[in-house]
């Protein structure tokens, strides 16, 4: 009988790093972290929403939260491989130990090329491992999900992944004042990562206007830093990364391989 239990208990260590990081982000943000002020210049054309970090959040242990989460997930795989090795094998530890893995690779010949780290498992197995690859699994908005996984558990070795507080998902600004006319008026917002001071957004008048009232409302993200996807959004909120994102595909990857071997 396929036994499953290691690679059961990686995922569900990889969802407890997960919720952890999704309940200290959720914390972070009730707790008021950061706050908004008017700057206008000199010559009172360019008013500023400027940003003032009050509590800095703690990127670098969420980056270990998060490396952490990664390295289960892809552990969870190879600890799949492991077990059907030593299922169709029949031999525990199985032959092929010091080399089987589960292959992630981004083009066919690529993976062809490593092909000999799982040709001892069957043909249905090997089908399906190589039907869940980047190259054949796509994802609407991100790059293929697997060829994340294996990316970022890679960086993780040698570094720790990049987590940022990024550019408002959630904006608005309006303006008024005596006189003010809105095609008078250019508003602008910021497409950068956020650091305390940063010009958020902007209203820029065509003559100078000192009363002019600025209401801002703004909602910051922390998010990690991918390779671009179909639509070349590169960031995605770590809120989301983990347990929306990885986590259900990594299930969807075991399952599908799962269902390959035979009783």
């Amino acid at each position: 009988m396929l036994n499953l239990d290691s690679v059961r208990a990686k995922l569900e260590r990889a969802g407890e790093h997960g919720r952890l990081l999704d309940q200290e982000l959720d914390a972070w943000l009730k707790d008021t972290p950061y706050a908004l002020s008017h700057k206008v210049s000199r010559d009172q054309l360019r008013h500023s929403v400027i940003v003032s970090i009050l509590k800095p959040p703690p990127l670098t242990r969420w980056a270990l939260f998060l490396g952490d989460a990664v390295h289960n997930m892809r552990s969870a795989l190879d600890h799949l491989v492991y077990a059907i090795s030593v299922h169709e094998l029949k031999l525990d530890p199985p032959p092929n130990q010091g080399r089987c893995a589960f292959l992630i690779n981004d083009t066919r010949d690529d993976f062809r090329s490593k092909h000999w780290r799982i040709k001892e498992l069957s043909e249905p197995v090997r089908e399906a491992i190589e039907s869940v690859q980047p190259y054949n699994r796509k994802h609407p908005t991100m790059p293929p999900l697997l060829g994340v996984l294996r990316d970022f558990d890679d960086a993780d070795k040698h570094r720790l992944i990049k987590i940022v507080l990024q550019q408002p998902t959630d904006i608005k600004v309006s303006a008024t004042g005596p006189g003010v006319r809105p095609e008078d008026l250019r508003f602008e917002t910021a497409h950068a990562n956020v650091v305390n001071g940063f010009e958020i957004a902007s209203v820029t008048s065509r003559s100078p206007m000192p009363h002019l009232k600025i209401d801002c409302s703004v909602t910051l993200s922390v998010a990690v830093e991918h390779a671009p996807g179909p639509a070349g959004h590169e960031r995605r909120g770590i809120e989301a990364f983990v347990l929306e994102d990885l986590l259900p595909e990594v299930h969807q990857v075991v399952e599908i391989v799962k269902a390959a071997v035979s009783a």
